[in-house]
């Protein structure tokens, strides 16, 4: 069997690869929000969604870039602390 590096480790600790930084609390970081807020802006422009339709179709495209549930939902509502 040829050599992996560091699979013979992970075997004899049973320990994996740990995940890169702390992990995560569900409390979205302002500049994340902020971020997800101008992304927002820039595709739909400054005014608040006028209907559920709309602002699921903004929720789902903040969800397509990878912005977690509460964040897109504090970029929609215009919630963002400054």
């Amino acid at each position: 069997m040829a050599d992996i590096p560091g699979v013979h480790l992970e075997l004899e600790t049973g320990i994996g690869p740990q995940p890169p930084g702390p992990p995560a609390t569900g409390v979205p970081t302002p500049p994340q929000a902020v971020s997800a807020q101008e992304i927002c802006r820039r595709k739909f422009g400054h005014e608040a969604p006028s209907d559920p339709r709309e602002r699921a179709r903004r929720l789902r495209f903040l969800a397509g870039r990878g912005f977690p549930a509460e964040v897109a939902w504090q970029a929609v509502r215009g919630e963002t602390e400054d």
